[in-house]
């Protein structure tokens, strides 16, 4: 995702916990966007192919686990 974008936020608050998974709301927290902006991004970003939805749990407390996928841990591996 373009750097500064608000795709890239939600990356980027995922990327820094590698290999760890977040859930929807703490991706949220991290990234300084609104859950439902959030939750629309990381489908974005999952259509992509850049993160993967580890357990769906739509309308739940925190929302879906998701984690980076193996191609974009290629590109965050130093």
């Amino acid at each position: 995702p373009e750097k500064g974008s608000k795709l890239h936020r939600c990356f980027v608050a995922l990327a820094v916990v590698y290999p760890s998974t977040l859930n929807t709301r703490v991706v949220s927290t991290n990234s300084g966007l609104t859950p439902k902006e959030t939750s629309a991004l990381l489908v974005a970003l999952l259509s992509r192919g850049i993160v993967e939805r580890v357990e769906g749990r739509r309308g739940r407390v925190g929302g879906s686990i998701w984690k980076l996928s193996s191609t974009a841990q290629k590109m965050v591996k130093p």
